[in-house]
């Protein structure tokens, strides 16, 4: 009986060596679940897959049921992602999104809305400066976050909804467990880390904001990086996971 066969639009998250010349390939497919085949043969320089099945790239597969994995029967490439994967600037923003995606979706778990979510977040690096590109993994981590669930609360107290505002030279209060700001009347509910008003201003900001509008924002890299920091302890807090993209660029700083 011939095997089961399917299709599946996908993003490439990670590569797996298996074997002598075997690739896992780690996927997200089109409705944000997350999928894991082999692609036999895909390290040998003459195989069809190694380039149509590298980091970044976007591909048509056909894919026949296996015992334990899938296998990749065929790929098309549809988009490569290539100044992403060139540009050492630009792969340094982006990992961040792949490895977010690769530890945070699910096998059979659709997320709606994350798979053109991170589509629009790698087309907008090529159209900003390398001075000021981790905006878009910003803003990529905030809305992502939104979409499984864990939407951070910047303007108004996690703990009892009452209003903070973020037009003040005073710091304000920010709980990452609680997963957002906190008024002066619930500080003693919880144990809270004090930022600068305009950090958390330009965090709702990026939330709410589409890459189109994010595009236009003069935030340059050293700033995205203390708005990566609060995200960081957030994702540890909510997801718990720590993403070892985002301590590389904390160690070697714009």
């Amino acid at each position: 009986m011939a095997a089961l066969t399917y299709t599946c639009h996908a993003l490439v998250l990670k590569r797996t060596k298996l074997g002598e010349s075997d690739v896992i390939c780690t996927l997200l497919c089109s409705d944000g679940s997350q999928l894991r085949a082999v692609a036999k043969g895909a390290r040998k320089p003459t195989s069809a897959f190694s380039s149509r099945l590298e980091l970044f790239s976007v591909c048509d597969l056909l894919l026949a049921k296996g015992k334990n994995l899938d296998i990749i029967k065929e790929a098309r490439l549809i988009s490569a992602h290539m100044q992403v994967k060139t540009d050492i600037s630009m792969l340094e923003a982006a990992s961040p999104i792949l490895e977010f995606l690769e530890k945070t979706t699910q096998v059979d778990l659709p997320v709606p809305r994350i798979y053109d979510l991170t589509n629009k977040a790698l087309t907008s690096f090529s159209r900003v400066e390398e001075e000021d590109n981790l905006k878009i993994t910003v803003a990529f981590l905030l809305k992502a976050l939104a979409f499984l669930g864990f939407k951070p609360s910047f303007s108004s107290c996690v703990l009892c909804g009452e209003q903070v505002s973020t037009d003040t030279v005073t710091p304000i209060s920010f709980s990452s467990l609680e997963g957002g700001v906190v008024c002066e009347n619930c500080l003693r509910f919880t144990q809270t880390v004090f930022f600068s008003s305009e950090l958390i201003h330009w965090l709702e900001v990026l939330l709410y904001s589409s890459f189109e509008e994010v595009i236009e924002y003069a935030l340059t890299n050293a700033f995205s990086l203390e708005l990566l920091r609060i995200l960081s302890d957030l994702i540890t807090a909510h997801m718990g996971i720590s993403l070892k993209s985002l301590r590389f660029l904390f160690s070697h700083p714009f």
